[in-house]
C-alpha cells in the first residue's frame, strides 16, 4: 500500500469523547514544526539519523529473524522475550514519520513485518515469537515476566498508528485478532490474570477510541480492576511493589516500583478514567503522579533512583551519580503528563512535559541520533570506567535490551502532536516552539505560526495567517518566568498570567502577538531531605538543566575539585557551544584542593584557590565530546 498523506491524521492520542477532557489534542496534520526550532531540528535528525538505525537493527540484532524462527517453528530465540515489542515500536514510529511528511521513508521495512507477522500469527490469533519457540515456555504460563501482554500493546499502538496516518489497516486486522484471542484467555469469562509490565492498557485505550469496540475498554478496565486482587502469576519475582500489585489501583497514593510499569499504568489509568468519566480514577492517577513529582523525580525529570529493579526509591532517594533515570520512563512520564494535562488543563503538567522532555529524555540520543542512553545519572566520576556495564559514559548504538532506542524514534516522529492542545474556546501553544498549528470550535477556527527563542530565552511570538470567529490565544510561559508582558499588533495589552499568557478578541489575518519574559539563571538548592546532595547547587534556566563536564573549564581541573556559590551561578552569561549546538552559561568557579585529604578523620574544610572559568551546558548535551565527568549538582564553598 503506497502511504499518502492524509488530512485530519490524528496523533497517538485520539479522543473519542472529546467533552470528557479540558482540553484535547490538536491532529498530527494540523501542526508542523519549523526546522529551525530546536524541537524541530530534534524532529529532523530522529527522521534522518534515529529511524534508519533503529530499522536497520530489526534485521542485524535479530528481531526479524525471531519471527521467521516462529514461523519455521525452530531456533533458537535472540534477545530478551519482549524483543517483539522493538520491532511494534519501530513500526508505530515509522507510521508517524510517513504521516508526518507524507511518504512511507521504509516501504520495504513495512511489507516485511507485515508479512513476516502476519505467518507468524497462529489460528487462534496468538502472535508471540519468543512464545511461539519449541525452547521457550509455554504461552500464558508468566504474567509477570514473559511480557506477552505488553509485546500486545506496542502492537496496537504500531497497528492504530498506521491506521491513522494513511489507512494500512493490515497490522489493525492482527492486532485485532490478538485482542480476540486475549479476550478468550483472559477476559471476563477466561483465565482471571493481568500483565505484570502494563502498557496494554493504554493500547487497549486507543483500540477502543480508534474502532469503538467496547470489548478494548472492558479488557483495560479489567486488567487495572484486578490488581492486588489476586496474586501474579508465573515463577516467583520481585516483591508485588514492583508490580504495582499490592495496593488497588484507585487506592494507589504512592509512585512505587519499576518506573516503566508504574508510569505505563498510570497512563492506562487517566486513559481509561477519562472516556469513561471515572473521577476516582483520575483522582488515582493524579495522586501518583503528584507523589512521584514532589518527591522521587530528579531535577532533570527522569524518574527511578534504583538499579537493582529500575525501580522508584523512597522519598527523597534521589542519587545523583546512581540514577537510573531510565529514558523509556522519561518517556512515559511524559505521556503520562499529557494525559493529565488534557484531565485538568493545569498548566504544572504542561511544565513537566517540558522539562523531562528536554533534559531526562532528550539525554537519551547523541547529536548523531544513532548513539543512546539506556540510564541517565545526574553525576560521572573521574576515572569512572566508560564502558561500565550498569552506567556507561558514553551512549552506545544498541543495547541488549533495545527497549530505548525505538521509543525515542517513536516519540520524535509524533512530537508535534504534543506540542499545543486545543478546547472549545481556542488553542493553547503547550510547550513553546516554531509551529504553524490550525484548530478550530464551535463558532471558531485559527490558523497560527508561533516563534520562540525556547527554549533559552523567553520571547514567543504568533502571528494570525486565518481566523474566523472570536476565540482564546494561550502561549505557555517558560519555567522560572517573570516580568511577562505582550503586545498585539505593537500595543501594549494587560494579560493574566497563570503558566499562560491568554488573550481572548475577534483575531484579524495579520495579528501579531508577542510575549515577553525575563528567564534568569536559577541557582536550585535540593531538598533537605535530598541527603546525596546536600550542600549542592544547580543551574537553570528556563527548563533546561546545566552540568558541567570536564570539557568545561578553562583549564585542566578535577571537577570533584570545583565550588559554586549562588551570586556565581546567578551572574552566568549565556554563550554558544558551536561544537554541541547549543547555548551554555559561563560562570566563575572556585578550585579547592581535595585530592591530598584523607579518606576519614579530622579532614579539614577544603579551601579555594585561583577562581576558574567554566561553560555550563545543557545537561542533554553531555557526553557528545567523548567519555568525561559530569555533574549536575556542584558544592557550594
Amino acid at each position: 500500500m503506497t502511504a499518502e498523506k492524509k488530512e485530519g491524521v490524528a496523533g497517538p492520542v485520539r479522543l473519542r469523547d472529546p467533552f470528557a477532557y479540558r482540553q484535547r489534542p490538536v491532529d498530527l496534520s494540523d501542526i508542523v514544526v519549523d526546522s529551525t526550532d530546536e524541537l524541530g531540528r530534534w524532529q529532523h535528525l530522529n527522521g534522518s539519523a534515529t529511524l534508519p538505525h533503529v530499522v536497520a537493527q530489526m534485521e542485524t540484532s535479530g528481531v526479524l529473524d525471531n519471527l521467521r524462527k516462529a514461523i519455521a517453528g525452530e531456533g533458537e530465540f535472540i534477545g530478551p522475550p519482549f524483543a517483539d515489542s522493538d520491532l511494534y515500536k519501530t513500526l508505530e514510529a515509522v507510521a508517524w514519520e510517513t504521516a508526518r511528511t507524507g511518504a512511507n521513508p521504509f516501504p520495504e521495512f513495512l511489507e516485511t513485518s507485515v508479512d513476516l507477522l502476519g505467518r507468524a500469527q497462529r489460528e487462534d490469533g496468538y502472535l508471540n515469537s519468543h512464545f511461539q519457540l519449541p525452547t521457550t515456555p509455554e504461552r500464558w504460563s508468566d504474567l509477570r515476566m514473559g511480557h506477552e501482554l505488553y509485546c500486545a500493546g506496542h502492537l496496537i499502538q504500531a497497528a492504530v498508528a498506521w491506521n491513522r496516518a494513511n489507512g494500512d489497516d493490515r497490522l489493525l486486522a492482527i492486532s485485532r485478532r490478538v485482542v480476540d484471542h486475549i479476550w478468550d484467555v483472559l477476559g471476563p469469562d477466561g483465565r482471571v490474570g493481568f500483565p505484570g509490565h502494563p502498557e496494554i492498557e493504554t493500547a487497549l485505550m486507543e483500540l477502543y477510541r480508534e474502532t469503538g469496540d467496547e470489548r478494548s475498554a472492558e479488557l483495560a478496565a479489567l486488567f487495572l480492576e484486578r490488581r492486588s486482587h489476586l496474586p501474579m502469576s508465573g515463577p516467583a519475582g520481585f516483591a508485588s511493589a514492583y508490580y504495582q500489585n499490592d495496593v488497588p489501583v484507585r487506592e494507589s497514593t504512592t509512585a512505587m516500583g519499576h518506573a516503566v510499569r508504574q508510569l505505563y499504568l498510570s497512563t492506562g489509568v487517566a486513559d481509561l478514567a477519562l472516556e469513561k468519566n471515572d473521577p476516582g480514577l483520575t483522582d488515582a492517577a493524579v495522586r501518583v503522579w503528584t507523589d512521584a513529582i514532589e518527591t522521587k523525580t530528579y531535577l532533570t525529570g527522569g524518574q527511578g533512583s534504583r538499579h537493582r529493579d529500575e525501580s522508584f526509591g523512597d522519598a527523597y532517594e534521589l542519587p545523583p551519580e546512581r540514577a537510573y533515570a531510565e529514558t523509556c520512563a522519561g518517556i512515559a512520564s511524559f505521556m503520562l503528563s499529557y494525559r493529565l494535562l488534557m484531565a485538568t488543563d493545569e498548566a504544572r503538567y504542561a511544565f513537566e512535559m517540558e522539562r523531562v522532555l528536554r533534559n531526562g529524555v532528550l539525554s537519551g540520543v547523541a547529536l548523531d541520533g544513532e548513539h543512546f542512553f539506556y540510564s541517565n545519572p545526574l553525576q560521572m566520576r573521574t576515572g569512572h570506567r566508560p564502558e561500565a556495564e550498569d552506567s556507561p559514559a558514553e551512549r552506545l548504538s544498541w543495547y541488549g535490551c533495545a527497549c530505548c532506542p525505538p521509543n525515542l524514534a517513536r516519540l520524535g516522529s509524533s512530537l508535534a502532536s504534543y506540542l499545543a492542545t486545543c478546547d472549545e474556546r481556542g488553542v493553547t501553544l503547550q510547550i513553546p516552539a516554531a509551529t504553524t498549528l490550525s484548530a478550530r470550535g464551535d463558532g471558531w477556527s485559527a490558523r497560527v505560526c508561533t516563534e520562540t527563542d525556547a527554549p533559552y530565552g523567553g520571547r514567543i511570538g504568533a502571528v494570525v495567517e486565518q481566523t474566523t470567529g472570536t476565540w482564546r490565544l494561550r502561549l505557555r510561559v517558560p519555567a522560572g518566568a517573570s516580568a511577562v508582558t505582550a503586545t498585539v499588533n505593537g500595543e501594549p495589552v494587560a494579560v493574566e498570567v497563570d503558566g499562560y499568557a491568554e488573550i481572548e478578541r475577534e483575531w484579524k489575518a495579520g495579528d501579531s502577538v508577542i510575549v515577553e519574559a525575563a528567564v534568569p539563571v536559577r541557582a536550585v538548592h535540593p531538598h533537605p531531605y535530598v541527603d546525596a546532595v546536600r550542600g549542592s547547587i544547580a543551574m537553570m534556566k528556563g527548563p533546561l538543566v546545566y552540568c558541567l563536564e570536564t570539557a568545561s573549564a578553562e583549564r585542566k581541573v578535577v571537577l570533584e575539585d570545583l565550588r559554586v556559590t549562588p551570586d556565581d551561578v546567578r551572574a552566568a552569561e549565556p554563550a554558544p557551544v558551536p561544537e554541541l549546538e547549543t547555548t551554555g552559561l559561563v560562570l566563575t568557579a572556585h578550585e579547592v584542593a581535595g585530592a591530598d585529604l584523607p579518606l576519614y578523620g579530622d579532614v579539614p574544610a577544603p579551601t579555594a584557590s585561583a577562581p576558574v572559568r567554566v561553560t555550563a551546558i545543557p545537561y542533554a548535551r553531555w557526553a557528545n565530546r567523548g567519555p568525561t565527568a559530569m555533574r549536575v549538582w556542584v558544592p557550594t564553598l
